[in-house]
């Protein structure tokens, strides 16, 4: 991953799919959790050799937490090292013009979906979710919005957050009318690779 790269991390959370990688690595050190303190260096692509101060583990997503994860004070994206990830967790990439999925090998399921932005594949890690509302004793979200494309990038994120699920299973978790998300999981170009 070079630096003079188009591409710049827009928040902390965007975390780059790197085949090249040897390491998975952070550019702020408070997404590490477990932290310790050390003092060596790792190279970079162009040759230069990096200062490593802490290690420690993230959670990216729900369903993602990496281990051993190096911070570099002067380093500016968040790397995940695919073949580290994929032994880990015991998946697949697979890589499409658009976006990228990792799925579980053994059950066939979706465990992560990356957008292919500027030629490179960036997962948008997890934000801190509301607790959904209970409702007939099942787990609803009910959107009350009046701002439409509000409530399409809820539906949205809920698509993807459980693994572009149909409309009628999107529909038991979100309270909102079908045509929403019809017209919402239409624009979609990895559900039907997820089905």
């Amino acid at each position: 991953m070079s630096q003079s790269s188009a591409y710049s991390v827009k928040n902390i959370q965007e975390w780059i799919i790197d085949t090249g990688a040897t390491n998975h690595m952070v550019a702020d050190v408070n997404l590490l959790d477990k932290l310790a303190i050390v003092s060596r260096g790792v190279y970079l692509p162009n040759g230069v050799v990096a200062q490593v101060t802490h290690p420690g583990s993230s959670s990216v997503t729900a369903r993602t937490s990496l281990t051993n994860v190096l911070y570099l004070p002067q380093f500016k994206f968040n790397l995940i090292y695919v073949s580290k990830l994929t032994k880990k967790l015991g998946c697949s990439v697979s890589f499409f013009p658009d976006f990228c999925l990792f799925q579980d090998l053994s059950n066939g399921r979706v465990r992560e979906i990356c957008r292919e932005e500027n030629g490179l594949y960036v997962l948008t890690g997890s934000t801190k979710l509301q607790q959904p509302q209970s409702q007939n004793n099942g787990c609803v979200l009910a959107i009350k919005d009046s701002n439409t494309s509000q409530v399409s990038a809820d539906v949205e994120l809920w698509h993807q957050r459980i693994g572009h699920a149909f409309i009628r299973s999107l529909n038991k978790i979100i309270s909102v009318k079908i045509e929403c998300i019809a017209n919402t999981l239409n624009n979609c170009t990895i559900f039907p690779h997820a089905k």
